[in-house]
């Protein structure tokens, strides 16, 4: 008998009897309470310090963002372990406008703040027609 000769009362008559039989079952729902599934519990953020509900067996922070900082510190560390990044990257410099001493992340840093990196743009050129 090929399928196109059978409706689809019969159909479903033939995946009753499957599921009576046992050769078929149905999908397991996917629970969201620890009451119901023990792989969800409640537990502590290691980044951040948080309480939060588990969502899947394997999650350990509690966002993205906390996710995030938490790789990029291992990566610096492995950097660091491997010596291919000194631990301290700060410098002392001192700042292009007021000359205080900051410390520098960056061979880039000229300014010791937002406010003098600023205030040490020149003002643009005002067009004259």
């Amino acid at each position: 008998m090929k399928t196109a000769d059978i409706n689809a009362d019969e159909i479903r008559a033939i995946v009753a009897k499957m599921r009576e039989e046992g050769r078929i079952t149905d999908a397991k729902p996917k629970y969201r309470t620890p009451s119901i599934n023990p792989a969800l519990k409640e537990i502590t953020c290691d980044q951040c310090g948080t309480r939060f509900m588990k969502q899947s067996p394997t999650q350990q922070r509690c966002s993205k963002e906390c996710a995030r900082k938490a790789n990029n510190e291992a990566v610096r560390r492995w950097h660091v372990e491997r010596g291919l990044r000194s631990e301290q990257r700060l410098s002392k410099r001192h700042c292009k406008r007021c000359r205080q001493e900051f410390d520098a992340s960056s061979p880039n840093h000229t300014y010791c703040s937002q406010e003098c990196r600023y205030f040490s743009k020149p003002e643009p050129k005002k067009k004259t027609w």
